[in-house]
């Protein structure tokens, strides 16, 4: 058969709506080439994701892919993947293009199938789970009940720290920026903040229902900030002589600090803004284990999550305000993905439940929400990892997936997102201008029916 048309950029395959899937040998006469499509994104596509693998044969080919937000020259968020299912966000407007190369040499037979996809783009609802990205230029990832992802935030904060207020307000940090980035309960940024450090703890005073934020410049003490919903500084505590921290949580009253040292067998320690000094340690350290994470719920009581990263054994404890060893949760054994820390998050029905993120098997997150008084886990979803655009679990055909280490939040709020042009984006049915259900400038979900494809967020 001759040899494939599409082996540069000038004659990529177009990818002109999706899904897309089709199948092309790719060998001829002793070459095996590499090939190229493109995909120019319309308005109102958020993020779209594409699969090119080895159909049959004896699995010798193993093509791979690489983006480009350009004709081959400019790497898209350096995205590239063997056999794996590849997501990333798009810009209206952009043609992305996809070389596809042999591993090396020149394999036959090879035979390419290439899927590519939209992602969903559904209506958020609350007690969604909210996942952000730990690399700058990648979206948001919103879970919903069922484990799979409802919907994308883009363009979005990247970074390790974050929360949420009752009311719904996000607080996110900007790692590459050195920023806060403060949301409604809509998702969109209303401040933004720079802090000069990118590895700040961030925290909700459940009972003042402002956000705190531990951080340092070095060599300078840690310093704790708390903010309003909309970034406007209440108060500022330097901890003199406080230079290490990796768990942080005020109390319900912002009278107490509670943080644990960014090392092995940490107490949780103390410290009272009112005398500016510190106070007697809550809790002795715990031989082996890592405090990653802390929060104080709505009772006053402090949660911290304990890690063992040689065995993996995990476990969430509770204590009075006293100190007092209130429950111990078992959790499970955890991975850690390039040393991430299981995380812990506030519960929509706070104090009764808490949410634990951890990585129980390679390329997995799972999420559980456990009931205070007895540790029932009421709730678990689980995720496929993807990092830096790529699925993770070797053979897995998910199409979107979350980022393996970054803070998780529940939102609050139900989302009427808006497109870049303010045009009001809606969920499916009932008018808008188009037979569909959805307003004129966008498109159906997919069959044309259920919710309308929203971007969230503001461009």
């Amino acid at each position: 058969m001759p040899p494939p048309s599409n082996t540069s950029p000038a004659t990529a395959t177009d990818i002109a709506a999706l899904p897309f899937i089709t199948t092309q040998q790719v060998d001829d006469a002793g070459t095996t080439f590499t090939v190229w499509y493109k995909r120019t994104a319309p308005a109102g596509t958020l993020e779209m994701g594409l699969h090119a693998y080895e159909v049959a044969g004896p699995d010798i080919y193993d093509p791979t892919v690489t983006v480009y937000s350009d004709a081959g020259v400019t790497p898209w968020l350096n995205i590239v993947s063997t056999e794996q299912p590849i997501q990333h966000p798009t810009v209206a407007g952009t043609t992305y293009y996809y070389e596809i190369a042999p591993q090396g040499g020149n394999p036959a037979p090879a035979l390419l199938t290439v899927e590519a996809y939209a992602a969903p783009q559904q209506a958020v609802q609350p007690s969604d789970i909210l996942v952000n990205d730990d690399t700058a230029g990648f979206p948001g990832a919103v879970v919903q009940p069922d484990g799979t992802i409802r919907n994308f935030v883009y363009p979005f904060a990247a970074g390790e720290a974050g929360d949420v207020l009752d009311t719904g307000e996000v607080l996110l940090n900007h790692a590459t920026t050195e920023h806060l980035r403060f949301y409604t309960s809509q998702l969109v940024q209303v401040a933004s903040i720079f802090i000069d450090t990118s590895s700040p703890s961030i925290r909700t005073s459940q009972g003042l229902q402002q956000f705190f934020v531990m951080s340092r410049v070095s060599p300078s003490p840690a310093v704790v900030t708390a903010y309003n919903a909309t970034g406007g500084v209440l108060s500022t505590e330097t901890l003199t002589g406080i230079t290490s921290f990796l768990g942080f949580a005020p109390n319900n009253d912002g009278s107490r600090y509670y943080w644990s040292n960014n090392a092995v067998a940490s107490p949780i320690r103390v410290w009272d803004p009112s005398i500016n000094a510190e106070l007697a340690n809550l809790t002795a350290g715990v031989a082996g284990r890592w405090i990653a994470d802390i929060l104080v719920l709505g009772d006053g009581t402090i949660v911290a999550s304990y890690t063992q990263i040689v065995l993996g054994t995990l476990d969430v404890r509770r204590y009075s305000a006293a100190g007092a060893l209130l429950n111990t949760y078992s959790i499970g054994t955890t991975l850690l993905p390039a040393g991430t820390f299981p995380r812990l998050a506030f519960g929509v029905d706070d104090p009764n439940e808490f949410w634990v993120w951890w990585h129980p098997s390679t390329a997995l997150s799972r999420y559980q929400r456990i009931r205070v008084s007895d540790g029932t886990v009421l709730e678990t979803r689980n995720v496929i990892e993807f990092e830096g655009g790529v699925n993770q679990l070797p053979g897995d055909t998910s199409d979107f997936g979350v980022s393996f280490s970054c803070p998780f939040l529940l939102l609050r709020a139900a989302i009427n997102a808006t497109n870049s042009d303010s045009s009001l984006i809606v969920s499916g049915g009932g008018g808008g201008g188009s037979t569909d259900g959805c307003p004129a400038v966008m498109n159906p979900g997919p069959g044309g029916t259920g919710a309308c494809r929203v971007q969230m967020g503001v461009t």
